[in-house]
């Protein structure tokens, strides 16, 4: 009889663990525990056995949940997964909330660089900002906040070239800025005139004539500070051309049929100062290469007009006469008075000099150079040095670095080294010419 109720008590114990309350769980488990099988009276336990268990059992009843959950697992996995679940979204919601916050700073911050920008455009900062800067405390960028320092810094890496396009991105930068003294002036000229004014060593500045184009004065500052080269190529292709396409400072003189009456002119302008040159010769198949070497008036182009023949000095030849309105088509305020252009005779060191008007001595018979103390011939394979002094006038003649004397007198206004070639040439004869830039010898 004992054994046939214990199914029906395990029986309503499983009925009841699936419901929602726990009372009839508790019940249940009580009532199970009552009525479980005894053992034989010989093998009862004792009193004190038999409280210590119902203890046991009781603490049993109150771990019933646990065991209902272990014996509910599928549920169990969907609820943790469920609950995994919720606390992923909630960490991409705070996410997505942090992120939202970052755009809107971002955009705080795009504001005020738009402002920036204007105030360095325009010149003017806006009056009233739409945004302020949370991790600065000043106002917005303008130009009058950036000192001048900085500026000349800035614009010393820009040089000459970069001023003039500075200029043009602003009103400020260009012709619209007012000064101090409350004219209207351009800042970027400002600012080349302090570079220079900064970096010049003084020699530079003896040598470079005060100009009102302050960038044009700073360009001409870089050009001295580059390697002397010829800039202008006149005459044949086939008789005059650089050694080397990349190095403009050396020119070969070539023999050839149509090529008697050659010129290349340097690329400086000579103005005010002392200027030292040296022409370095090497001269194959003649002890006397028949090269000459001087100063010429600044003229632009020339390189360009399919000359196959050009002497400055029209010397020894009649027909180049006809460029002489040419020449004098291009006098300019810095030319100064009629001594346009003299060079040194290297045949016989005699000196040659003209003036590119109706009072020049081309007319003249035999007329073959000017005499002077201490004039040498040049040998091919000598070097060369010129000094022309504009403040006393003179241009004097170095040959291997000793001072011959002084060869002309008379200089004023604008000048540049050329060397040229005029007249025949033995068939296998070729010259070589290099240039090159010197500080001018101590003044005695």
């Amino acid at each position: 009889t004992h054994r046939q109720t214990q199914p029906s008590s395990s029986s309503l114990v499983e009925s009841h663990v699936w419901t929602s309350s726990p009372v009839p769980v508790l019940v249940a488990l009580f009532f199970r525990s009552s009525i479980v099988a005894r053992p034989p009276k010989a093998q009862r336990p004792t009193d004190q056995v038999r409280d210590r268990r119902l203890r046991y059992r009781g603490s049993d009843l109150f771990a019933a949940p646990a065991a209902v959950r272990d014996m509910d697992t599928p549920s169990a996995a969907i609820s943790q997964r469920l609950g995994a679940l919720e606390d992923a979204l909630g960490a991409l919601r705070e996410e997505v909330r942090e992120l939202r916050q970052q755009n809107k700073a971002q955009g705080q911050e795009n504001a005020i660089l738009r402002e920036e920008i204007a105030a360095l455009k325009y010149g003017e900062a806006s009056s009233a900002p739409t945004h302020s800067r949370k991790r600065h405390k000043a106002e917005p960028l303008a130009l009058t906040t950036v000192g001048i320092d900085a500026m000349v810094h800035i614009a010393s890496f820009l040089g000459a070239v970069g001023l003039p396009g500075l200029a043009q991105t602003c009103k400020r930068f260009g012709n619209g800025h007012v000064g101090a003294d409350g004219q209207i002036s351009s800042l970027a000229r400002g600012l080349a005139r302090q570079v220079f004014d900064g970096s010049a060593t003084d020699y530079e500045k003896s040598v470079l004539a005060p100009q009102d184009n302050a960038i044009k004065l700073l360009h001409e500052l870089e050009l001295m500070r580059l390697p002397l080269c010829f800039k202008q190529l006149i005459g044949s292709a086939n008789a005059i051309r650089y050694c080397q396409p990349e190095d403009k400072s050396v020119i070969s003189l070539l023999p050839c049929r149509e090529g008697h009456e050659l010129t290349a002119i340097s690329d400086q302008v000579m103005r005010a100062g002392r200027h030292y040159v040296t022409f370095r010769l090497s001269a194959i198949g003649t002890d006397f290469p028949n090269v000459d070497f001087g100063v010429i008036r600044p003229i632009k182009d020339w390189d360009k007009k399919g000359l196959r023949a050009f002497d400055p000095l029209f010397f020894g030849t009649y027909k180049q006469l006809k460029y002489r309105t040419l020449l004098m088509a291009e006098k300019a305020d810095d030319w100064g008075d009629d001594l346009h252009c003299c060079t040194l005779l290297s045949e016989d060191g005699r000196c040659a000099s003209v003036n590119w008007n109706d009072e020049d001595r081309i007319g003249e018979d035999n007329w073959q150079g000017d005499d002077w103390e201490g004039m040498e011939p040049i040998p091919s394979s000598a070097t060369v040095g010129l000094l022309l002094d504009l403040n006393r006038g003179t241009l004097s003649v170095f040959k291997d670095g000793l001072k011959l004397g002084v060869m002309k007198e008379g200089f004023t206004g604008a000048y540049c080294w050329f060397v040229g070639r005029y007249g025949l040439i033995s068939a296998v004869s070729g010259t070589s010419i290099k240039i090159k830039r010197g500080m001018p010898p101590a003044e005695e």
